[in-house]
């Protein structure tokens, strides 16, 4: 299988596996962080559980 092939059938999964998120009404955010023994990290993650 070329590289082209594999590529086009990625970029499928991904547009069929996205749909449902984009029809919400608010984008979803994703957040990863390292560790939290960081205060600054703590914090971020507060911020991030506040909608």
């Amino acid at each position: 299988m070329t590289f082209t092939k594999i590529a086009a059938s990625a970029a499928a999964a991904i547009a069929l596996l996205a749909a449902p998120v984009m029809a919400q009404d608010k984008p979803v955010v994703g957040l990863v962080m390292k560790s939290l023994a960081n205060e600054f990290f703590q914090n971020m993650m507060e911020g991030a559980g506040q909608q």
